[in-house]
């Protein structure tokens, strides 16, 4: 693994309270997106794919992924807090049962 993804996974796991998103629409979403943009973030079509197959198979999946292809702003934004408020129910459900077993 790169040096600089295996230094992003021992900083998540050292900080309590940290979340983070990757926002992951489909390939051909993106590659529609930024053909329709003046500025564009990619040299071609084939670089979008390249990024997503690497994006896809080669990211260790520690944090939360939402395919954001067919969402608007607004349920982008519902999902992210849905999964948060879940995410907080579950650590602290589990730091319960933890204090519950080791006390």
């Amino acid at each position: 693994m790169q040096p600089a993804i295996t230094n992003a996974q021992n900083s998540v796991r050292d900080t309590e309270n940290l979340s983070a998103i990757v926002l992951c629409p489909k390939a051909e979403v993106i590659a529609a997106r930024d053909a329709a943009r003046s500025k564009t973030g990619y040299a071609n079509e084939a670089m979008v794919y390249a990024f997503d197959r690497i994006l896809r198979t080669e990211t260790p999946r520690l944090v939360y992924w939402l395919d954001s292809s067919n969402l608007t702003v607004e349920e982008m934004v519902d999902r992210i807090l849905t999964n948060f408020q879940f995410t907080l129910r579950y650590e602290r459900l589990r730091g319960f049962f933890h204090s519950s077993i080791v006390s």
